[in-house]
């Protein structure tokens, strides 16, 4: 529904938008073509006017000989905002330069281009570079000219306030806190106009996974046509007349003053959309570090952790946390939002070669699990979980009010939470094997 005085917002945001862009503007230290950054330690960036944000080669990791060419915080440590070169670091000794033709170029030591914006600039010449209060590093043709390309138009895994997303815009998590290449999750602003939260590396996790949140702003007439995240700190999906149709933050929750706090909203790398603020006024030594204003979580546990695992949110620090239930480890051992193996014999080998596997029946306290492969009605809790132990196609089982759920191998991930009422039943191998099939 849309809401009340939502034009009028709607024209003082862009208001303050063009107002903000003229101020800046005016205060601006343009850089012109020729110049370049080189990737060294305590090497120089290129600042906005007020210093809050730095363009350069941002060590990678505190490893002394990589680095990745970004936009961050200048005053904070570490917090990065936006990366090229889809996130991968390169060698001391690359630079970055600003050229007339293909902008911003990338390139490692032996002088080999690893990235540019070329593709972007419409044909376009470049004659400015200029890195904004915003956070927004902007290319112009002339010093008064817009801009032919701006990182706000390519956003990576964060929102910055007065950042705007079109009609089939993107964010992108990364891969890991430590690895900044694409994740599995990304926000986006379909081309019907909804926005949608979605797991995108189908081929190992979800082939059919379905968005885990969605702002609903798809039914015509008034569909989505514009994400705006404004200089006040709201965030949300407006029609193509600027009628607001979803705010992301609820009416009751407390949006700190961007006057006074630093904002952030960034898709974190286990699927979180999560609004950040930091105090502009602190010293580097007190500890102040970041704080979460709000999570747009959706049904994040239905897709949030690999196949094989147990999910669980947790309220207060907004994060997702994930397990291997018993009898089970990490496929890879190093992601540990990835998919979990079973350590005993595959169920599906179950009876190859006339060797049958005994199982036992593990229960799993306070947890459910959505997507049930096989429902039978009108049995016992008993009969439920015999059914399991004798169907080799089973490798979980859940019993609620007389309804009998199976599940298969490469089941989705269960949600754990103590609120939870329910009992799943997970089927284990017991160490036993017969060339008789016993299924008690």
């Amino acid at each position: 529904m849309a809401k009340p005085l939502s034009h009028i917002l709607s024209f003082l945001t862009a208001l303050i938008l063009l107002l903000s862009s003229s101020i800046s503007a005016q205060s601006r230290s343009n850089i012109p073509v020729g110049n370049s950054l080189s990737a060294i330690i305590n090497g120089s960036s290129w600042l906005s006017p007020s210093g809050d944000f730095a363009f350069g080669f941002h060590q990678y990791l505190k490893h002394t000989n990589l680095f990745l060419l970004a936009i961050w915080y200048a005053k904070i440590p570490d917090t990065i905002v936006w990366y090229a070169n889809e996130g991968n670091p390169v060698p001391q000794g690359s630079s970055v330069t600003i050229t007339t033709n293909e902008g911003l170029i990338l390139s490692d030591p032996q002088g080999s281009n690893l990235w540019n914006t070329s593709s972007d600039l419409n044909g376009n010449v470049v004659s400015y570079g200029f890195m904004s209060d915003t956070g927004n590093f902007i290319l112009t043709s002339s010093s008064h000219s817009k801009p032919v390309w701006q990182s706000f138009e390519h956003p990576t895994d964060t929102l910055l306030p007065t950042q705007l997303m079109n009609i089939e815009g993107t964010v992108d998590s990364r891969l890991s806190e430590t690895n900044f290449t694409k994740g599995r999750f990304q926000l986006r602003l379909q081309q019907d106009g909804n926005a949608v939260l979605n797991v995108m590396d189908r081929t190992i996790y979800w082939p059919d996974a379905q968005p885990y949140f969605a702002s609903d702003t798809w039914i015509p007439p008034n569909q989505g046509k514009q994400l705006i995240y404004n200089v006040s700190g709201h965030m949300y999906i407006v029609a193509e007349d600027g009628t607001i149709l979803y705010n992301f933050i609820p009416d009751k929750t407390i949006v700190v003053s961007t006057r006074d706090y630093y904002q952030r909203v960034t898709l974190n790398f286990y699927g979180v959309l999560t609004w950040y603020y930091h105090p502009k006024k602190f010293t580097q030594n007190n500890g102040v570090g970041w704080s979460k204003m709000y999570s747009t979580t959706g049904n994040i546990c239905s897709v949030g952790c690999g196949f094989n695992s147990l999910c669980s949110y947790d309220d207060v620090a907004q994060s997702v946390g994930c397990d291997c239930p018993p009898n089970y480890s990490l496929i890879d051992p190093t992601d540990k939002y990835g998919s979990c193996k079973p350590d005993f014999q595959l169920l599906e080998d179950d009876g190859k070669d006339g060797i049958f596997v005994e199982y036992n029946l593990v229960p799993l306290q306070n947890t459910k699990f959505d997507k049930c492969d096989k429902r039978f009605l009108g049995v016992t809790e008993e009969q439920c979980k015999s059914s399991c132990l004798g169907d080799r196609f089973c490798a979980v089982v859940t019993w609620v009010r007389d309804t009998c759920c199976k599940y298969k191998p490469l089941f989705s991930c269960g949600y754990h939470d103590s609120n939870v009422r329910e009992t799943a039943w997970l089927k284990v191998g017991n160490g036993t094997y017969s060339t008789v099939h016993s299924p008690s």
